[in-house]
């Protein structure tokens, strides 16, 4: 065995070598001495080891140089890796969030209509219930154009792209929309071919047993192949339903529907004493003052109606309200009427600027070139639509994508039982999708619809939703109205308050009853509130679960022992509290 020099076994010593080229006890992990930020970037499988060698041993100094290139090497793309991985997992940072999802609200059955008086014989008529889609479904859109038969192509594509107008801008949308994870117009397909089983050249009519609910539209086919001879085909089946039984596919709510208290906004006219367009802090402050001068009937409970009612003016038609909120993206023979119909909306200037993205040349209108941009180039919101018929309760909504331009309202986008809400422009925009109970939701269309929704303050004032302000909550009213002061300058603009734009996709033709009443902002209690004493409840006139002065018949010395907390108002936890402290359980005022 060679002795090493002195000066070699130092060498070596120092740099930690150790060993022989031929002995596996001479590799020395350097990840000892590589800096920690370079062994962070290198990968940790690779593995670096050299060999103590002789200064004039050639095969094993070219080994070595391989060694250290391949070192190096592996330090670059380490590095590299390192530095793709940091910006990879910043973008996925950045679209975190995404996709935002929430469940589909599932509506209640509507209620029976009351029924009416007996009338004599002779003077009843019997009502027919409408037939038509134009008697059944007065809510939505059904002129020729929206009746029109989808291609072959069409029957299997479940995106639906259409602009949004708001106040400030156009939004272009997509919702890929599926029923039972098909395509929502391969559902309609399904039924066509379902329905012609039923409808043969032989003049019993084949299968005679069709469902219930398709027993008109099979008579009607039936009619037709009598009345010609043959058998209907599959694009009669499609016209007969659309024109005769349901309406189309993609039914869309009617303009009028979609802005019919887009400027009701009486709390404010109310809150505004004096009426110069901004509620100012004093106004603020005297805010229970102010609503308790609608109470028309003096009965402690403020109702909409009468907040309404006691406003001079509801209407403010000086903000900028879209008429029409939702125009589908038009096909070339009705390019020419989408523009105008969203040019119409805005002033010349505004409706310019608005459109300048989509009207590329600026010539007015939507060419061959710029509608095909329409169809293929990312829309500003991707949403998804997922409808479950069996079991609503998996039935999803999800924003699955945006444009840079909106990371941010997406970043800040609330997700609660009202659906997804976005804040644009300082416009809150809600997305939602309902659809009936299991029993119910056997339809194959789709409807959308969208609104301004009025009433910008009642709803975050009223916390139980049940359309009246009671006492107890017109005194926390200056503390809710402090979440509308954007700028923390203690009073509110009409800007500021500004109701939101609610969009609603349903299963079925049931988004006009989700969209006709005014928004719920809080989640409906878990438990109902703790009923009081009976005493309690017949000295409540006005049901609103607290005793008023006025209320209470007994002297102040006995009001006060029961008001434990000293608000001057007893509630039910109060009057059990003290029913506790009695053992008779007579009113108060007898004692």
């Amino acid at each position: 065995m060679k002795i090493k020099p002195k000066w070699e076994k130092k060498r070596n010593e120092a740099h930690g070598w150790r060993g022989s080229p031929t002995d596996n006890s001479c590799q020395a992990n350097l990840s000892t001495k590589i800096p920690s930020f370079i062994r962070g970037a290198a990968s940790p499988s690779v593995g670096i080891a050299f060999y103590a060698t002789e200064p004039d041993d050639a095969r094993s100094l070219k080994r070595n140089r391989r060694i250290v290139m391949r070192f190096f090497l592996s330090l670059a793309v380490g590095s590299i890796s390192a530095l793709l991985g940091t910006q990879l997992r910043t973008l996925q940072g950045a679209e975190g969030k995404l996709p935002l999802e929430t469940p589909v609200k599932i509506l209640a059955a509507p209620a029976p209509a009351p029924a009416q008086p007996a009338m004599p014989a002779r003077a009843q008529r019997p009502v027919a219930a409408p037939t038509t889609p134009g008697g059944k479904l007065p809510q939505y859109q059904l002129g020729h154009r929206q009746r029109r038969i989808p291609s072959s192509d069409e029957l299997q594509n479940a995106r639906l792209r259409f602009f949004l107008t708001l106040p400030e801008s156009i939004l272009l949308v997509e919702a890929t929309i599926t029923i039972d994870k098909l395509p929502f117009p391969a559902v309609r397909e399904e039924r066509v071919q379902h329905l012609l089983k039923y409808v043969t050249v032989d003049s019993v009519g084949g299968d005679s047993s069709p469902a219930t609910d398709e027993a008109p539209v099979v008579d009607r086919l039936r009619q037709t192949m009598a009345a010609t001879g043959e058998a209907p085909s599959v694009d009669e089946v499609r016209w007969v339903i659309t024109n005769w039984a349901d309406g189309p596919t993609l039914l869309l709510l009617n303009d009028n529907f979609q802005r019919f208290r887009a400027h009701q906004r009486p709390e404010f006219v109310i809150l505004d004493r004096d009426r110069d367009g901004t509620v100012s802090a004093a106004e603020i402050e005297a805010a229970f003052r102010s609503f308790q001068e609608c109470d028309l009937n003096r009965d402690g409970i403020i109702q909409f109606t009468e907040i309404a009612r006691a406003a001079a003016d509801v209407r403010d038609t000086t903000l900028a309200v879209p008429s029409n909120l939702i125009t589908l993206l038009p096909e070339a023979a009705t390019a020419a009427t989408a523009f105008q119909r969203l040019a119409a909306e805005k002033s010349p200037k505004a409706a310019a600027a608005a459109l300048a993205r989509f009207d590329r040349n600026g010539n007015g209108q939507f060419d061959a070139d710029e509608l095909t941009a329409l169809r293929t180039s990312p829309a500003d919101l991707s949403l998804t639509i997922a409808f479950d018929s069996k079991q609503p309760q998996k039935s999803r909504l999800a924003l699955t994508g945006t444009t840079a331009e909106l990371a941010e309202a997406v970043s800040h986008a609330t997700i609660d039982h009202l659906g997804i809400t976005l804040s644009i422009t300082g416009l809150a925009v809600n997305f939602q999708a309902v659809q009936m109970g299991p029993s119910e939701t056997h339809s194959d269309q789709i409807s959308i619809g969208a609104v301004d929704d009025g009433y910008p303050l009642l709803p975050d004032l009223d916390p139980n939703d049940d359309g009246r302000l009671t006492v107890r909550e017109l005194r926390s009213v200056p503390g809710r109205l402090s979440k509308f002061d954007r700028n923390h300058d203690g009073t509110l603009t009409s800007d500021e308050t500004r109701a939101p734009i609610r969009v609603c996709f349903g299963l079925g033709p049931i988004v006009h009853r989700e969209l006709a009443g005014i928004r719920s902002v809080h989640r409906p209690p878990a438990t109902a509130g703790l009923a009081g004493p009976e005493w309690f409840t017949r000295m409540d006139r006005n049901k609103d679960q607290d005793l008023t002065r006025s209320e209470f018949p007994g002297t102040d010395e006995q009001f006060a022992a029961i008001d434990a907390d000293g608000d001057e108002l007893i509630s039910a936890d109060e009057a059990l509290a003290f029913d506790k402290k009695t053992t008779d359980g007579v009113a108060p005022s007898s004692r």
